[in-house]
């Protein structure tokens, strides 16, 4: 029963740690996005 209980709680720390870190990484995916963006207008300005 312990063990059971154990593997839950790291199983929902696992999920919480993963939604996080998926967040930040949304995050940083998205501002290397918009800076892909921007440097691909300015060589093109170029």
């Amino acid at each position: 029963m312990i063990i059971v209980i154990a593997a839950i709680i790291i199983a929902l720390a696992c999920y919480l740690m993963g939604f996080c870190i998926g967040k930040r990484y949304a995050e940083e995916q998205f501002r290397a996005m918009r800076g892909e963006l921007e440097t691909e207008e300015q060589d093109d300005g170029i």
